[in-house]
């Protein structure tokens, strides 16, 4: 099986705002998890565009993933 793993030094602000959205909404926002929206976000996004992710998540919702 092959990753596939954004590996891109750029961040993009705007999908970390939308990935920061999409993680709200499959988790806290619902009873219960979708875990495809995660496991799709997790494993596909760089691990910057990640950190980004999880600064805007915490903007936002006032949450926190640890690293």
């Amino acid at each position: 099986m092959k990753g596939s793993r954004d590996e891109d030094s750029e961040v993009d602000a705007d999908r970390a705002c939308e990935d920061a959205k999409k993680l709200y909404e499959a988790g806290e926002k619902k009873w219960g998890i979708d875990e495809s929206v995660f496991i799709e976000i997790l494993t596909k996004r760089s691990f910057l565009q990640l950190k980004a992710t999880f600064e805007e998540y915490n903007k936002v919702y006032f949450l926190t993933y640890s690293n």
